[in-house]
Formats: C-alpha cells, structure tokens, sequence
C-alpha cells in the first residue's frame, strides 16, 4: 500500500478554501472514529452542541485522516505523527480534547495511557476542561438511559479513566507534572511554539513518545499555533521538516503535515493584511473566531506598528 502526504498545490488550495488533508487510508475505521468524535458534547458552547453539531469540515478531515490511518488488519497505524499549525481560537484545545477522548473510547487495549502534554498548567486546563466535560456529559447520557457510567474523572490529577478497559487519559503540565516513565500508546502536544523556548524539550517528546516503539497501534500529534516571535527549537524542527513534506521535498508518507499560513506571495503583496483574506488562516472564522473581534485587534497592531 502506497500513498502520500504531500500538498504540493497548497496554496491554490488553501486560497480557495479547500482541504489540505488527503482522505483517510481505511474509510471504515475514520467512520466509525467519527461517529464517536460527532457525538461528544461540547458544554461550553452555547447550547451544549456534540462536536458534530459544531465543527467545520477541516477539522473532521483532520479527525478522519488520524483515525483513518489505523490498519486493522495488521493493528498498525500508517501514519503515526501529525503536525497540526492553525490560528488562536480555531477549536484547537476542543479538537484536542476530542480526538484523544475518541481514542479512548476507540482503544481496545487494556490499561493503554494517553497522553496530553501542554506547557503549563494553564494550558493543561484549556484540554483537560473540555475533556472531562465531554466525559461527563457522556456518563449523564448513559445514567439516564439506566447504564452504568463509562468513565471516572479525577479533577485533581487531570485524570479520565475508562471503567471498562482502565485504560486512562492523562493531562500533563509540563512545568510541573513529570514525563518519564510513561508508556503512552497515543501523545498529543499541545501549544508546540512554547516548547520551542524551552532547553530540554526534545528529550522530554523522546521520553514521552517512548512508548510508541512497542505499540504500533500509536501515534503522536503536534498541534500550535504560530509563535509571536521567529520559530525557534522544536518547533522550528518540526515546522521546517513539515513545510518540506507538504512541498514534495522530503518524502515521509508517515508524516501529515497541515499548516494553515499564507503563501508567500501574499506575504511579499501584504495581502493578509486584508480582512477579506484573514479566513485563509482562520477555517474557523464566523463559527470559534469572530471577524469583528480580529479587525479590532488588528487596528490596534497597526496603530502600534509594523512590529
């Protein structure tokens, strides 16, 4: 079997709206991952909507292509690292948390760990709140059908377990909880550019991610948004190795890049300065991302200068 995870006609794509990410390797199995994802309710949306009520095409590619990726027949996932670059307020902590919340749903592995690594504490409370909410919601869902509740959630350590299998989602702070000794079946970075400051960081992705070299079940996905000052670290790694992949110049079918960033012609013309180009970077605009909020902000960066 043979496919590839390069975008070389990116930019038209991108300009005109349409998906970065090729369709899933196994349809069946990115199916039924995202009827589990649709269906997790989101309880800090007006309304409490599922994801599925909510959530834009772009993302359910993105949900699709993970999930898609995984062989049954072998137990083997084909792609088995993402990099996910997007704008602020584009359902990135929600996305997070549903995807490894459908892995654990999804995972038949006994006592299996997943894990979402976040660079502060703060940050860990972004994905762990809408994680342990869409648990909830679930174990309510459950009640009042007159069964027994799935999962068992741990506010304190940032902890949802899965009562059936034990296997556990775990939300780390990179600042303050501990990495090492983890045997993480699927790992989820979240906010990349901050780790990208950070002396150490690549051995403490080594440690966490160690666990995927005996589960070729796993997978790890680094999700960021763009840093506030030039890519420095792993990021810059990550991000110069994912641009080459996406652009046909490295061959890695194991490797999915999506990064949402104007071409560079745009850049060189200061078209993303145009409030009519700003959906190129914001798949979200209108639903999570408010246009008139960006024009605001934008107006009071300009008075401030280029800088």
């Amino acid at each position: 079997m043979t496919w590839s995870t390069a975008c070389p006609d990116w930019q038209a794509r991108i300009v005109e709206g349409r998906s970065l990410i090729p369709p899933p390797l196994f349809p069946d199995e990115a199916a039924a991952s995202l009827e589990v994802f649709r269906s997790l309710r989101i309880r800090d949306v007006a309304g409490q909507p599922t994801a599925g009520e909510v959530s834009r095409q772009w993302l359910l590619d993105f949900v699709a292509s993970v999930f898609g990726a995984y062989d049954p027949e072998t137990e083997r996932q084909m792609i088995r690292e993402y990099l996910l670059v997007i704008a602020k307020k584009n359902t990135k902590s929600t996305a997070a948390a549903g995807i490894m919340m459908t892995a654990l749903i999804r995972n038949p592995r006994h006592s299996a760990e997943f894990l979402i690594i976040a660079p502060t504490k703060e940050i860990a409370g972004n994905s762990f709140q809408p994680a342990s909410s869409m648990a909830e919601a679930l174990n309510q869902e459950l009640e009042a059908e007159g069964r027994a509740p799935l999962f068992r959630v741990y506010l304190r350590e940032r902890r949802i377990v899965h009562l059936e299998t034990r296997a556990e989602l775990k939300i780390i702070a990179a600042d303050s909880d501990t990495v090492g000794g983890t045997k993480a079946t699927a790992v989820l970075v979240d906010e990349l550019w901050l780790f990208g400051k950070r002396a150490g960081a690549m051995s403490m992705f080594r440690e966490a991610i160690g666990g995927l070299a005996a589960r070729p079940e796993g997978f790890v996905i680094y999700l960021s948004t763009m840093s506030d000052e030039a890519p420095a670290g792993e990021f810059a790694a990550k991000l110069d190795y994912g641009r080459k992949v996406r652009d046909g110049e490295i061959t890695d079918p194991g490797f999915l890049p999506v990064i949402y960033e104007f071409p560079p012609d745009m850049l060189k013309a200061k078209a993303h300065r145009e409030p009519r180009n700003w959906r190129i970077t914001n798949p979200n605009l209108g639903a999570s991302v408010d246009e008139a909020f960006l024009a605001r902000e934008f107006e009071k960066a300009r008075a401030a200068g280029d800088a």
